[in-house]
């Protein structure tokens, strides 16, 4: 074979080569699903500034309900059972699955959205209705009341979606004090009165839908009134002349707080009842005029008095 032939056939066979390697040889890339992680935080830092409860996330072990839907106007490819129960694996918020896997983002790279509701008790009671407890001493009948959403849309396939809870109920305070020397305020317990604890929810929205049902009655939150405290209560509006709120001192004398005014109070308000405490006799009878209204993550720190909220 000559020298020229060779040649030939060794350029034919790089054409050859080359046409193979460019038109008949795919490469595939493999998808590989992706898990949805969460985290939660708490808006206004804290639930309960008096105590430092639930300052800036939940507490270990917490439990939310965790509603994800896939953004898009047409169907959805991934169907999320809802809701899931998560609940809060430490102190910086992070949330997993109480129970199976956590969920993965679409394929088709869309976002989600996430709502979440706490806690998961009430998310899942029946009929999406919601009664609060008569007592908010302890630190889990407290958790157990204040209800908290949050919701996020978004789609982070390296860190957590943090869905910031904002609070939907009303933070009400006390600060108790006295001019009168023979009032001991140690061991006083302190009551919320005439307030409805019933509410229909609308959990995969996130949403308080009314306050319902005629079930007036008593919050106990505090068994001792020398220190500030607070509880939730729904929001609702109160009418004048009602008795709002019940101090009983040890020795058995009972003072009430009676609201001089129509007023309502709003999701996601702190308000704050300075008290200047005075027995007149067995059953005594004050107007609550000193109300003010201040962040949820500090009750005591430079209030503003507020007028321009009540209602006549």
């Amino acid at each position: 074979m000559t020298l020229k032939v060779r040649l030939y056939i060794l350029l034919t066979s790089a054409i050859v080569l080359a046409s193979c390697s460019s038109n008949d040889v795919e490469t595939t890339v493999e998808k590989t699903a992706v898990k949805i992680n969460l985290a939660a935080g708490i808006d206004q830092l804290t639930a309960r500034g008096a105590t430092d409860l639930l300052q800036n996330s939940l507490s270990v072990n917490s439990r939310v309900a965790i509603y994800i839907n896939e953004m898009t106007s047409t169907t959805p490819t991934v169907t999320y059972l809802q809701p899931m129960h998560y609940r809060a694996t430490n102190t910086n918020g992070d949330l997993a699955p109480v129970t199976g896997n956590a969920p993965y983002y679409p394929m088709n790279g869309n976002y989600v959205e996430v709502v979440g509701f706490y806690p998961y008790s009430a998310a899942i009671s029946a009929g999406g209705s919601f009664t609060m407890g008569n007592k908010q001493v302890e630190k889990a009948d407290y958790e157990a009341n204040d209800l908290m959403s949050a919701s996020v849309v978004g789609r982070d396939e390296n860190n957590a979606l943090v869905l910031s809870f904002k609070h939907l109920c009303s933070k009400i305070s006390y600060h108790l004090t006295t001019s009168q020397e023979n009032v001991r305020l140690i061991s006083s317990k302190v009551k919320l009165l005439n307030v409805k604890k019933a509410a229909l929810l609308n959990a995969p929205e996130g949403k308080i839908v009314s306050v319902v049902g005629g079930s007036e009655n008593d919050i106990l939150i505090s068994n001792d009134g020398s220190k500030d405290g607070s509880g939730v209560i729904l929001p609702q509006t109160i009418l004048a002349n009602t008795r709002f709120i019940e101090i009983e001192l040890l020795t058995k004398e009972i003072v009430y707080g009676v609201m001089p005014t129509t007023y309502t109070f709003l999701p996601g308000k702190s308000y704050v009842f300075n008290i200047d405490v005075k027995v007149d006799r067995q059953t005594s009878v004050l107007n609550l005029t000193n109300i003010e209204v201040v962040d949820w993550v500090d009750a005591y720190s430079d209030p503003q008095e507020i007028v321009a909220e009540k209602t006549e």
